[in-house]
C-alpha cells in the first residue's frame, strides 16, 4: 500500500470512529416505550458493552461444559451487533405482533445497509458485514452465544431497575419476552443464568 493510500485509510477509519461514536448518546428506546423514566435507559453503546462482557462469560461457561465455541469470533460479533444504530438509532422488537416478522427483515435489510455505507473503504468492512449477517441468522454457536447475552444484558438492566425502585408491572414484559428468546436459542447456560437473575428481581423488595 502506498503512503497516500495510507492516508486515505486512516481518513476513513477516523470518520468511521467518529460516526460510532455516536453510540454513546443513542438511547435504548424499549424502556421509554415501556414507560420508564428516560434518566433510567441506558445508550445503546452502555448495552453494547454489556453483552460483551456477557458474551465472555457465556463462553467460558460453553467451553467449560465441553463444548467448542470460537470465543474471539463471538466477542468481536458482540462489539459490532448494535453498530447501525449509529444511523439508525434504536428500534425496539416489537414481539407479540402479527407484523412483527415483517418489521424485523426491514430492519435488518436496513441495518445491512447502513453498516455496508457505513464501513466501506475501511479494512474491517467485509469481516463486520460478514458477522453482521451471522448474527441475525443465528445459524452459528457464536451467533447464538451473542444473541442469548444481548438478552441477558436486558434481564441484567431489567433488575437492576427494580432495585431502582421501577414498577414490575413495567419490567415483566421484558423478563417474560427474555425467558422466551432465550429457550428459542437454546443456550443451556444462557438460560440457567436468566433463572439466576429471575430469582434476584423477586427477592428485590417491591
Amino acid at each position: 500500500m502506498m503512503m497516500g493510500d495510507i492516508a486515505l485509510s486512516m481518513d476513513r477509519i477516523a470518520e468511521l470512529l467518529l460516526s460510532v461514536e455516536t453510540l454513546k448518546d443513542v438511547p435504548r428506546t424499549g424502556w421509554i416505550l415501556a414507560g420508564c423514566d428516560k434518566n433510567t435507559v441506558e445508550s445503546v453503546a452502555s448495552h453494547s458493552w454489556g453483552v460483551s462482557f456477557v458474551t465472555i462469560l457465556l463462553c467460558s461457561l460453553v467451553t467449560r461444559e465441553g463444548d467448542s465455541i470460537d470465543s474471539e469470533r463471538a466477542l468481536a460479533m458482540a462489539v459490532i451487533h448494535d453498530i447501525a444504530e449509529a444511523t439508525t438509532s434504536d428500534i425496539p422488537q416489537r414481539g407479540g405482533i402479527p407484523e412483527w416478522d415483517d418489521l424485523r427483515s426491514a430492519k435488518e435489510r436496513l441495518e445491512n445497509r447502513v453498516v455496508a455505507q457505513v464501513l466501506q473503504g475501511t479494512p474491517i468492512e467485509d469481516s463486520v458485514i460478514q458477522l453482521m449477517e451471522e448474527y441475525q441468522s443465528a445459524y452459528s454457536i457464536e451467533a447464538r452465544v451473542v444473541r442469548s447475552a444481548d438478552t441477558i444484558d436486558m434481564l441484567v438492566r431489567a433488575v437492576r431497575l427494580k432495585q431502582r425502585g421501577v414498577a414490575i408491572s413495567l419490567l415483566q414484559q421484558f423478563f417474560d419476552s427474555g425467558m422466551r428468546r432465550l429457550r428459542d436459542l437454546g443456550v443451556e447456560q444462557a438460560v440457567r443464568l436468566a433463572e439466576a437473575l429471575a430469582a434476584h428481581a423477586e427477592s428485590s423488595g417491591q
